[in-house]
């Protein structure tokens, strides 16, 4: 984050002057919307604040919904990977700035040098941090600023790319961070134009990643080239197309692993000894059932696997669209040899059952 939209020293926002402009208050009622216990609960909640203008209108609203609720403090979360020298450390004291100009509590992380060997690596390292402040602050809830424009350039790039339909249903509003603390991303449905005309509104300067720009990074290319062309092309809204189909296929997406427990609950047997765990399949029985008076569709075999890997918690990240037709397949096949997937988990066939095998 090279620049600050206004002025690059000192934050301007002002908790008074949010109750005067409808934008704010839009945009209070779009959080409340997606998160009531933002309201409702009294425990803190971490705020992940990059300076940007998505992070900065997210810690604004949050703290007027609060405010209103006379609940317990925000705290504000930056954690700074050193990829811009001084300028990330410049983007760290703005927050910390910002955090101070709301009477909020401000935690600031920052990576040791040489760990940001990768954008996946530096990923894992921020949602740590994260973690790490709501442990602190015995916090339930981190929140993060996505907003609708990341739904769109997420389902885009899944599809250019090749995905399935979960693939489509672009970014969850809420995940688990740990057994005790939850992700949610309240402005899924806010799109990034709408946050900062509330900024604009208030006098509410931010952050600006000049690494946003350059074209050398394909979602830059996409948001910045692709899309641009595509809104100035087309008639209609592409962003509200786009984000009906992503809610459409997070309803069909749902619907399937509901069916899917239940099918894995049924021909899916888990085991635990000292060798780890094992799941033992009765493939016969999950092929031979009907849904809606026709045989099990392949979409669903596949989602039945997934359900058992979530059920043994076994790693997920590295099983694609080829690692699952690879199950899909052992389960449908007469004779097969040992095979390994990723993550260490061993397949392997016995009579009408398969047997998987954790690390």
């Amino acid at each position: 984050m090279a620049t600050c939209v206004m002025d690059a020293k000192r934050p301007t926002g002002e908790m008074g002057s949010l109750a005067k402009t409808l934008a704010v208050e839009s945009l209070c009622q779009a959080i409340v919307c997606q998160w009531t216990d933002l309201a409702q609960r009294p425990e803190p909640v971490v705020i992940a604040t990059s300076g940007g203008s998505d992070s900065v209108g997210l810690a604004l609203a949050a703290a007027r919904v609060r405010s209103k609720q006379c609940r317990n403090p925000l705290v504000i979360a930056h954690f700074n990977h050193r990829w811009r020298g001084a300028q990330s450390d410049a983007d760290a004291d703005w927050v910390a700035q910002f955090a101070d100009s709301l009477g909020l509590a401000c935690q600031i992380g920052t990576a040791n040098s040489g760990d940001q060997t990768s954008e996946e690596n530096a990923r894992n390292q921020r949602y740590r941090f994260l973690q790490q402040v709501a442990d602190r602050w015995g916090a339930r809830y981190v929140a993060t600023a996505h907003t609708r424009d990341d739904v769109v350039e997420t389902v885009l790039m899944r599809l250019l790319r090749g995905t399935g339909l979960r693939g489509l249903c672009g970014i969850p509003v809420r995940r688990q961070l740990s057994s005790d603390v939850t992700l949610v991303r309240p402005l899924l449905s806010v799109s990034k134009s709408k946050i900062e005309t509330a900024l604009r509104e208030i006098g509410q300067d931010w952050r600006i990643d000049s690494s946003n720009a350059t074209q050398q990074f394909t979602r830059n290319w996409l948001r910045n080239g692709l899309l641009p062309q595509i809104r100035e092309r087309l008639p209609h809204d592409v962003d509200e197309a786009i984000g009906n189909l992503s809610r459409q296929a997070a309803e069909w997406s749902d619907w399937h692993a509901v069916l899917a427990v239940e099918l894995a609950n049924r021909h899916a047997t888990l085991t635990i000894d000292q060798n780890g765990q094992r799941v033992q399949v009765d493939t016969k029985g999950l092929l031979d059932e009907s849904v809606a008076g026709a045989p099990i569709p392949s979409v669903l075999v596949r989602e039945v696997a997934r359900a058992i890997w979530q059920q043994a918690g076994w790693p997920l990240q590295a099983m694609g669209q080829v690692q699952w037709l690879q199950v899909e397949a052992a389960f449908r096949a007469q004779h097969l040899p040992a095979q390994e997937l990723p993550g260490g988990i061993r397949i392997s066939r016995e009579s009408e059952r398969c047997m998987l095998a954790g690390p």
